[in-house]
């Protein structure tokens, strides 16, 4: 990802002789990772079988992968399918999960799906909370993924609450 923010740094500054071999290398990077995790979930499906911890592993970094490229649609069923088998594999609730409905969040985000995308964030937020507790550093990274749809939204109100929240569980850490 930090070849793409450069590309993007550079793309910002007008310097497109610079911003295109980086964005190039990126994507480059990307592909190959995406042909690896393909590859990864084929083995980690004949090793276990279609319902294991490990499969559901391949099916968000795929998802991820996906939605970095722009195909938030494949990722969010990806995601779909993964929050399925984990339904199955793991017991309900469990920290695993909090990180599917997180990705599928951002899935709906990328689409502009807003509502779903809210749905999703505050679900997490909730299993997060009742999981690790409420003052745990993944509930504020959920958090501050909310915020960001909320701000997206023009809703800063409820955005900036949220973020001050996310930072008084961050400071606590240190």
């Amino acid at each position: 990802m930090s070849l793409g923010n450069l590309a993007a740094l550079h793309l910002d500054r007008f310097q497109y002789a610079k911003a295109e071999p980086l964005a190039r290398r990126a994507l480059a990077i990307r592909e190959k990772a995406l042909s690896l995790q393909q590859r990864a979930l084929a083995i980690r499906e004949k090793a276990f079988g279609s319902r294991h911890p490990d499969i559901v592993m391949s099916l968000n970094n795929l998802a991820m992968i996906s939605g970095m490229q722009g195909d938030y649609v494949h990722a969010e069923s990806l995601l779909q399918r993964a929050i399925e088998m984990m339904k199955q594999v793991f017991d309900h609730p469990h920290p695993n999960l909090t990180i599917s409905l997180t990705n599928l969040a951002w899935a709906y985000a990328g689409q502009g799906q807003y509502t779903q995308a809210e749905t999703f964030y505050e679900r997490a937020i909730t299993m997060a909370e009742t999981v690790l507790g409420e003052n745990h550093p993944l509930v504020a990274d959920r958090l501050s993924g909310l915020a960001n749809v909320f701000r997206a939204q023009g809703q800063n109100t409820k955005a900036d609450a949220l973020i001050q929240r996310a930072r008084s569980i961050r400071d606590r850490e240190q």
